[in-house]
């Protein structure tokens, strides 16, 4: 037998086995191994996506789209080159951009917040002075 044939009956085995595993299973493994919360979502995530057979079907859980919007945020480059990579299962930028769009950003003051702070210096204002410092 070849390596290449040998090689494609170990990776069959291999998914077969992980398409066994149970939630339950998965996570008494993880909390076993006594390791930090984001490395924990990190490990949910490969074993979650290793279940998949397209890359297109692929499903992340909201903590890792989070996570994965945030790191790509912080340097787009190492993003596409661990994505490219495969170190780690992430989402295409594509997809990144598309739930991007969807949050509502917006800069400045928040208008509750000056409310809330006239209602507090109408009630404070017969108790103490309020000094404007100008420059």
């Amino acid at each position: 037998m070849d390596t290449n044939a040998n090689l494609k009956d170990q990776l069959r085995i291999l998914r077969e086995k992980v398409d066994k595993l149970s939630e339950e299973m998965i996570e008494g493994d993880i909390k076993n191994l006594n390791i930090a919360p984001p490395q924990a979502m990190v490990m949910r995530e490969i074993i979650q996506i290793a279940k998949f057979t397209s890359k297109n079907a692929r499903r992340y859980s909201g903590d890792w789209m989070l996570t994965c919007i945030l790191m790509n945020i912080r340097s787009p480059d190492m993003y596409k080159f661990i994505m490219k990579n495969e170190i780690l299962p992430l989402p295409c930028v594509r997809t990144i951009k598309q739930r991007m769009s969807g949050i509502n950003i917006q800069c400045g003051f928040d208008p509750r917040f000056f409310e809330a702070l006239k209602k507090k210096n109408g009630r404070e204002n017969r108790k103490t002075k309020i000094w404007v410092v100008s420059l």
